[in-house]
């Protein structure tokens, strides 16, 4: 775990740029992801000569939170195992697809990056080539390129606002869900397309529960907004034998009281 691997080269991880260089090692390779702050947590498992491990978790659950990986010039990420040869779509939507949230949809995407090297080149959308500059474009900038190139399909920037924090995703879309070649890895880089994981050990998936008999789910397996005032933690099952519990909601007679003494007190106090 401590031997340089030879390996040069930059992978994107959640939207983060990290260089890779030659005398890199795997803790070194998993110390850049840490001190990245992406939402992923690189581990390692030394089993000795020819049986070291890097593996990486995502710091958050849910479908919606899997690890972005992507090579974003030379294949670091493909030969270390981390990723495979065939792309397919990172988070399927109705006829299209979304991209990796970064924080500004006007900044060049290099920059949201951190990229040393913002690479340069063309994709195509259903046959039809498309331009994109990571130094100067912007997820604006890529979108508006997508539709004067008359591809079929319509990319917008999908802005999300959760936890306080507000995000922006590139969004192409079709009538039908269109098709996608990324010969220089800029799709990859966006999080659009994203390779298949070369060993996942677990995959991200949401929750799946039902309440009266009403199927839902949930990215946490702690819940507070299926039933209001009511945190509801989800513990164990499978679809051959799912986790039952009953609940039992009932007014809360003792904090009301609570409250409706503490009102009379400060009342008191402020008339005083």
């Amino acid at each position: 775990v401590t031997s340089g691997l030879n390996q040069t080269g930059t992978i994107v991880v959640n939207g983060h740029a990290l260089d890779v260089v030659a005398g890199d090692s795997l803790t070194t390779i998993a110390q850049k992801i840490n001190s990245a702050n992406a939402g992923v947590t690189a581990s390692l498992i030394n089993g000795g000569q020819g049986s070291a491990y890097l593996t990486l978790t995502s710091a958050n659950t849910g479908a919606a939170n899997g690890i972005q990986l992507s090579d974003l010039s030379g294949s670091v990420a493909n030969s270390l195992g981390l990723i495979g040869a065939t792309s397919v779509i990172r988070q399927p939507i109705t006829n299209g697809a979304l991209g990796e949230a970064f924080t500004s949809a006007s900044t060049p995407v290099g920059s949201l990056m951190n990229a040393s090297s913002p690479p340069s080149g063309t994709f195509t959308i259903n046959g039809v080539s498309v331009s994109a500059n990571f130094a100067t474009d912007s997820l604006q900038t890529i979108a508006s390129n997508i539709n004067a190139a008359s591809t079929g399909a319509t990319a917008s920037v999908q802005t999300v606002t959760a936890n306080g924090a507000t995000t922006y995703q590139l969004k192409i879309t079709g009538a039908s869900t269109p098709t996608f070649t990324d010969p220089n890895g800029l799709l990859g880089g966006v999080g659009v397309l994203q390779k298949n994981y070369g060993d996942q050990l677990v995959a991200a998936h949401d929750a799946n529960y039902t309440l009266d008999n009403v199927s839902l789910t949930s990215p946490s397996n702690t819940i507070t907004s299926a039933i209001p005032g009511t945190t509801l933690t989800l513990l164990s099952g499978t679809v051959a034998s799912p986790g039952t519990s009953t609940l039992t909601l009932a007014t809360d007679t003792t904090g009301i009281d609570q409250k409706l003494s503490a009102f009379v007190s400060d009342y008191n106090a402020a008339v005083n």
